[in-house]
């Protein structure tokens, strides 16, 4: 990957969170569309979705990487279980609190733009780390 390219998609990627979060921070409070129940489902969901994204942090140690990289194939921690659980956290944490905010714009914004962003990452990495490492991945 060219540094332009990579400096494009890293930047695309900074955006899209970033405007995730602006969002969730900007948009008006209508705590769970009106249902406390929904706003303390979203807040479980958004939690759990922000625990698994920093264990997924910790469990990379020095492997971590914006860019894939297919040095070492990390399957401890969080990675004994889940293959994604950076993304799939991310995920969860930015739908859960949408939900828990009652933001349907930001919550629109993460099922159109930041989940399908993260599914191309995770495919990209998919094949990336399955050609290096194969039967082992």
């Amino acid at each position: 990957m060219t540094t332009i390219k990579k400096l494009l998609n890293f930047s695309l990627v900074g955006l899209v969170f970033s405007t995730n979060i602006l969002i969730l921070i900007s948009d008006k409070e209508n705590i769970g569309f009106g249902n406390l129940d929904v706003a303390i489902a979203g807040l479980i969901v958004g939690f759990t979705g922000l625990f698994i994204w920093f264990w997924g942090f910790l469990s990379l140690r020095n492997s971590f990487s914006v860019f894939a990289r297919a040095e070492t194939l990390v399957k401890s921690g969080v990675y004994k279980y889940l293959r994604h659980p950076i993304y799939m956290g991310m995920t969860m944490a930015f739908i859960g609190l949408s939900i828990a905010k009652g933001s349907l714009l930001a919550l629109v914004f993460t099922l159109m733009v930041t989940t399908p962003m993260n599914l191309i990452r995770a495919k990209k990495e998919e094949k990336l780390l399955s050609h290096k490492f194969g039967e082992k991945y």
